[in-house]
Protein backbone atom coordinates (compact mmCIF):
# COMPACT_ATOMS: atom_id res chain seq x y z
CA UNK A 1 0.00 0.00 0.00
CA UNK A 2 3.25 2.26 0.43
CA UNK A 3 4.22 2.11 -3.34
CA UNK A 4 -0.01 2.57 -4.15
CA UNK A 5 0.61 5.99 -2.37
CA UNK A 6 3.73 6.97 -3.24
CA UNK A 7 2.92 5.76 -6.72
CA UNK A 8 -0.67 8.47 -7.01
CA UNK A 9 1.65 11.22 -5.28
CA UNK A 10 4.57 11.07 -8.35
CA UNK A 11 1.31 11.05 -10.53
CA UNK A 12 0.09 14.24 -9.02
CA UNK A 13 3.13 15.76 -9.60
CA UNK A 14 3.40 15.17 -13.13
CA UNK A 15 -0.24 16.09 -13.86
CA UNK A 16 0.41 19.57 -11.91
CA UNK A 17 3.46 20.01 -13.37
CA UNK A 18 2.99 23.31 -15.02
CA UNK A 19 1.33 24.59 -11.76
CA UNK A 20 4.60 24.37 -9.92
CA UNK A 21 6.32 25.42 -12.92
CA UNK A 22 4.76 28.45 -12.70
CA UNK A 23 4.46 30.00 -9.55
CA UNK A 24 8.06 29.47 -8.99
CA UNK A 25 10.30 32.64 -10.49
CA UNK A 26 13.81 31.34 -9.04
CA UNK A 27 16.18 29.35 -11.31
CA UNK A 28 17.39 26.95 -9.04
CA UNK A 29 14.06 26.24 -7.66
CA UNK A 30 13.13 25.63 -11.23
CA UNK A 31 16.27 23.31 -11.76
CA UNK A 32 14.86 21.33 -8.90
CA UNK A 33 11.58 20.95 -9.80
CA UNK A 34 12.47 19.95 -12.98
CA UNK A 35 14.51 17.59 -11.42
CA UNK A 36 12.06 16.13 -8.98
CA UNK A 37 9.59 15.69 -11.89
CA UNK A 38 12.25 13.62 -14.21
CA UNK A 39 12.64 11.54 -10.96
CA UNK A 40 8.81 11.18 -10.76
CA UNK A 41 8.70 9.94 -14.32
CA UNK A 42 11.27 6.76 -13.87
CA UNK A 43 9.77 6.14 -10.50
CA UNK A 44 5.89 5.89 -11.86
CA UNK A 45 8.00 2.89 -14.42
CA UNK A 46 9.89 1.28 -11.50
CA UNK A 47 6.80 1.06 -9.26
CA UNK A 48 4.38 0.23 -12.20
CA UNK A 49 7.07 -2.47 -12.74
CA UNK A 50 7.30 -3.93 -8.86
CA UNK A 51 3.59 -3.13 -8.88
CA UNK A 52 2.94 -5.75 -11.35
CA UNK A 53 5.63 -7.88 -10.27
CA UNK A 54 4.28 -8.76 -7.01
CA UNK A 55 0.72 -9.33 -8.01
CA UNK A 56 1.92 -11.76 -10.27
CA UNK A 57 4.00 -13.79 -7.85
CA UNK A 58 1.11 -13.30 -5.49
CA UNK A 59 -0.94 -15.25 -8.10
CA UNK A 60 1.55 -17.82 -8.92
CA UNK A 61 1.62 -18.44 -4.97
CA UNK A 62 -1.70 -18.61 -5.18
CA UNK A 63 -2.12 -20.77 -7.92
CA UNK A 64 0.30 -23.22 -6.54
CA UNK A 65 -1.50 -23.47 -3.61
CA UNK A 66 -4.65 -24.35 -4.99
CA UNK A 67 -2.76 -27.08 -7.31
CA UNK A 68 -0.96 -28.60 -4.86
CA UNK A 69 -2.91 -29.00 -1.76
CA UNK A 70 -0.98 -29.70 1.40
CA UNK A 71 -2.13 -33.47 3.19
CA UNK A 72 -2.56 -33.86 6.59
CA UNK A 73 -2.45 -37.39 7.58
CA UNK A 74 -4.62 -37.81 10.57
Amino acid sequence: TLLVFYLFTNLVIITNKEFFLSKVKNKYVQMFIKYIVFRSRIDIVVLGVIIIGTLSFSLYVLHYLIVHPIVINT
